[in-house]
């Protein structure tokens, strides 16, 4: 399999910079996490499917992609409201490949067959057809929530119809967000917010707070970013989220900019050259992150269990997490790409059988099912002090 470093496109983004910064760029391709468009589709399914099992969704549902105002048609002026000035029979545009066509995709499959049984209804043209069906839930799917600005916008541009608010008022219908994955942030934020009544996705995405880097390499990462970026109040990606994951079908704008944008302060006198040209990611390098991924996972089970309990994936990974000072679940499935329902799992288990402590440690016993071995080396070492230091000017309204 090619290495990242082997990539031609790898290699001339590396070359907009200095020699000097050539390291950190490095690391920060070396950080990124890839999620291929087969895996993406058979795990967002699995969420969606599992929500109608459990019941958390109450048919009848109405599901449709996650889409905004503009994304329906509307440009203004004033805010979108469904049913008035937009529309959700709205066709996305043919060329279009990105997040809403492969959602609106997704859940025509699901729904092919299967649509009496989980008591979907088809894409209403009006109000009347929604109250006509008595709807129960409305399911927004959606591929990645990197601030979660766009999912909250889409559901408010279904709570500004006086109609639908009066009947969420009186918990008669429910408004349901279904991602794949969305940053620690960005899953705070849209679970406190009021438009949406029911968040659910299969893990949380690593950006820079939740990687395994020392202090010295956060902040050798984070003035890279923006020193480089054309936009230096972009430079951490959109809302300055600065994101790391890469999915086949898109390169999320909450990456840092330096990784996607088109124009910048390059070395190469032919003018920059962006890793990830139109937020795509080239067919060459798409097949190194994976193999990329796939190395990463071979050094995370080289800490081999011992006990019974946890010869099979996940619990390797998982205890290794908690070894290296991982004590959330959110936490431990940005770092392991294991699903946020399987880590739960996971730690509750731990936890039963007394493994783990009631706030997140290994205990002895649980130290005890990591065989001692050889920790794999940092790649990267930068110099530097050994103190700790976390600057609050980076991370501040993040």
């Amino acid at each position: 399999m090619t290495s990242v470093i082997e990539v031609p496109e790898y290699q001339q983004w590396l070359a907009n910079f200095p020699h000097q910064y050539q390291p950190t760029a490095e690391l920060l391709v070396s950080s990124l996490r890839y999620l291929d468009d087969s895996t993406f589709r058979t795990q967002l399914t699995q969420q969606i499917l599992g929500n109608f099992t459990r019941q958390d969704i109450e048919p009848p549902a109405l599901m449709m992609p996650i889409r905004t105002g503009p994304e329906m048609g509307w440009r203004g002026p004033g805010p979108a409201v469904i049913f008035e000035n937009v529309f959700p029979n709205q066709g996305i545009p043919v060329p279009n490949t990105g997040s809403e066509a492969i959602c609106a995709n997704i859940i025509r499959n699901i729904e092919m067959g299967q649509r009496e049984t989980l008591g979907t209804i088809p894409t209403p043209m009006s109000l009347d057809d929604i109250r006509e069906a008595n709807v129960r839930s409305i399911v927004m799917v959606g591929d990645y929530a990197g601030s979660g600005s766009q999912a909250i916008e889409a559901a408010k541009t279904w709570t500004r119809n006086r109609s639908i608010r009066s009947w969420r008022s009186y918990h008669l219908i429910r408004i349901h967000v279904i991602l794949h994955s969305a940053s620690a942030a960005a899953m705070k934020t849209l679970e406190k917010d009021r438009s949406i009544d029911h968040l659910s996705m299969v893990g949380v995405a690593p950006d820079i707070d939740n990687v395994e880097w020392t202090p010295e390499q956060y902040i050798e990462v984070s003035e890279f970013c923006i020193k480089f970026a054309r936009i230096r109040n972009r430079g951490l990606g959109w809302a300055g989220s600065a994101g790391l994951l890469v999915m086949q079908h898109t390169a999320p704008n909450n990456l840092p900019m330096v990784l996607w944008q088109t124009k910048g302060s390059s070395r190469r006198k032919d003018g920059w050259y962006p890793l990830f040209p139109g937020r795509r990611v080239p067919e060459a390098l798409a097949a190194a992150l994976a193999y990329q991924n796939h190395q990463r996972s071979q050094l995370r089970t080289a800490r081999t269990p011992v006990n019974a309990l946890v010869l099979s994936p996940p619990f390797p990974v998982v205890l290794d997490a908690l070894q290296r000072g991982a004590r959330t679940a959110e936490r431990i499935s940005a770092l392991t790409s294991v699903s946020l329902t399987r880590t739960v799992e996971v730690l509750a288990a731990l936890a039963d059988g007394g493994y783990v402590d009631e706030r997140g440690y290994l205990t002895d016993a649980g130290r005890e099912l990591i065989t001692p071995g050889v920790r794999p080396m940092d790649r990267y070492k930068l110099n530097g002090s050994t103190e700790p230091y976390y600057p609050q000017a980076l991370r501040k309204g993040r």
